[in-house]
């Protein structure tokens, strides 16, 4: 989630591929519309995620929904034996340090963020595999809060998904790629390069935005998987919930796109890019849609000026550097490629178009 991406094939160069950014973010609305979808969606966690996984399991298989009563079955044990320690009572960070003991010490969950699988997405999948993403292991926090009645919250980042305990009182972030460790918000708005707050207030999230935040990294699943039409249905249902949710109109117009109406897609996102400049992922997505459509002059002006907000993005780079290729202007196609992979020296595809260069010289 926590950056997520589709690649698309480019017939023109066999194995190469060009990335599409999708970036998981809540924009947390304050209107009377969100307002009122909020009061009408579940307000626990767990019927939410039950009821995602019914309507996705009359569409994939069980081998990929895989085995969910084992897991309810640990939480309620869980949460029963910690209920029970008495020393815990009254003391919010040797709860806290309760909760990132069980999780991480003895159910061994670390971090693997696999966006083609759903371990990234469902915390019952993350707790089989014992590995997950920011966003799954995050949700197997909050489904244990929910049990234990402890005020924990989905926070999201560009990209990023955290939990946050907050009592009124006591606050605090707890970063789950850092096994539970306390992260203050500066730390959050430098790490992930947050300029705009009123876009990314790192708010307390409800529970209709945390299914929000699980529709869309659904889509996001979907788009990678090649199931547009998917995909579109999450997004549509994200957006249901919260219409003020940028990114998810961002990425249904790529699934527009993979779905055949490449038109609609660029009108969708030249319309949001004019209402957010500031979002480089927009201007990535552009440049992507416009190399798709050999369109690479125009690809290589949204590169830029996403390169332009972002200087060291990767995959503007990686972007950049395949549309100066397919423009036969091999000098700037190799010194982008160069720099892409002196930030990112395991770039794979950075490496196989820069190796076919060196080879043809």
């Amino acid at each position: 989630m926590l950056n997520s991406f589709i690649r698309n094939p480019l017939k023109a160069f066999g194995s190469i591929t060009i990335t599409i950014v999708l970036l998981a973010l809540i924009m947390c609305s304050s209107d009377k519309k969100q307002e009122s979808l909020s009061t009408i969606s579940e307000k626990r966690l767990s019927v939410v995620i039950d009821r995602i996984l019914q309507e996705e399991a009359a569409i994939l298989p069980d081998s990929l929904i895989g085995i969910i009563i084992p897991f309810h079955g640990q939480l309620d044990s869980a949460a029963k034996v910690i209920l029970s320690e008495k020393e815990l009572y009254g003391d919010t960070f040797k709860k806290l340090d309760r909760l990132k003991k069980l999780i991480f010490n003895e159910w061994k969950i670390s971090f693997q963020d696999a966006p083609n699988k759903l371990q990234s997405i469902f915390p019952h999948q993350a707790f089989n595999a014992r590995q997950g993403s920011c966003l799954s292991i995050s949700l197997i926090f909050l489904l244990l809060a929910e049990k234990l009645d402890l005020p924990l919250y989905g926070v999201l980042a560009p990209g990023h998904f955290f939990i946050r305990y907050d009592d009124g009182k006591i606050r605090l972030n707890i970063e789950t790629l850092r096994k539970g460790e306390f992260m203050s918000d500066s730390w959050y708005r430098n790490r992930y390069m947050i300029t705009d707050t009123n876009l990314y207030d790192l708010a307390n999230l409800s529970v209709a935005a945390v299914e929000a935040s699980i529709r869309y990294n659904l889509g996001n699943f979907y788009l990678k998987n090649y199931w547009p039409d998917l995909a579109i249905k999450q997004f549509n249902l994200a957006i249901e919930l919260n219409p003020s949710y940028i990114e998810a109109h961002g990425n249904r117009a790529i699934a527009l796109d993979a779905a055949g109406n490449p038109d609609v897609a660029l009108k969708s996102l030249l319309r949001l890019k004019k209402d957010y400049p500031q979002l480089a992922y927009l201007n990535q997505n552009l440049g992507a849609l416009y190399l798709k459509q050999k369109n690479y002059s125009m690809a290589i002006y949204e590169y830029k000026n996403a390169l332009s907000i972002v200087p060291s993005d990767t995959e503007s780079l990686y972007g950049l550097g395949i549309s100066y290729y397919y423009l036969n202007q091999m000098d700037k196609a190799t010194e982008v490629l160069r720099e892409l992979l002196r930030i990112s020296p395991e770039h794979h595809e950075g490496n196989l178009i820069l190796t076919a260069l060196k080879r043809d010289q």
